[in-house]
């Protein structure tokens, strides 16, 4: 279940250096398929992407719902398919767009129990994850996973607990609102509690993970 939640305090720590390029977006490969997002060029002869450009989320238009590569006014409704867990059926159900105060959701109109629907699929893995609290997504907060083997993120945290920082850098940045961070910088974040870890592995998404 894609989560909410409240950030406790945030910190920047030193860039991670790493060495020869390894698979540096498998992690997010799932979320920003899902969008989707274009990979860079890769590095190694192609053997591993380094970084993302999301052409749909820099041209959001205001007050829009955006899945699966089309935007959404206020009100309007459309068709998501999903997986019938009772009985392995394709099926779909309609949602519609809720643009309120800032806040931008895709809600489900007559869709049956959370229970027996999966909106994740092979092409759409991360379906849930861009469906509910859009505006965080459109301003590329900052991604949240409990591992290293989550296929999706857990939750954002809102871009105004990021640290300030502006990388110099134009190419492979990852973005939190306004915000800028060069490839391997880190911030480190403490939320409810618990620990994370934060990197800009694979722009232009941070990628935290729990310590």
């Amino acid at each position: 279940m894609f989560l909410k939640g409240c950030l406790l305090s945030v910190l920047i720590f030193s860039p991670v250096t790493l060495g020869i390029c390894r698979n540096d977006c498998k992690h997010l490969q799932p979320l920003y398929e899902t969008i989707p997002c274009v990979a860079s060029p890769n590095c190694n002869n192609g053997s591993c992407a380094r970084a993302y450009h999301c052409p749909f989320i820099d041209n959001w238009p205001p007050e829009t719902c955006y899945f699966n590569k089309k935007y959404y006014k206020n009100g309007e409704t459309f068709s998501i398919p999903y997986t019938d867990t009772a009985t392995s059926e394709s099926k779909s159900c309609l949602h519609r767009c809720e643009v309120s105060n800032g806040c931008i959701n895709i809600q489900p109109v007559d869709c049956p129990s959370p229970d027996v629907t999966d909106f994740s699929s092979d092409s759409n893995r991360c379906a849930d994850n861009i469906r509910f609290q859009q505006e965080l997504l459109r301003d590329y907060s900052i991604l949240v996973y409990t591992n290293e083997k989550d296929v999706c993120p857990l939750m954002f945290i809102p871009k105004l607990f990021a640290p300030p920082w502006h990388a110099t850098e134009i190419r492979r940045t990852c973005k939190v609102g306004d915000y800028r961070y060069k490839k391997w910088d880190g911030i480190a974040v403490s939320y409810n509690s618990l620990q994370f870890s934060c990197y800009c592995d694979c722009p232009p998404f941070i990628r935290c993970i729990k310590l």
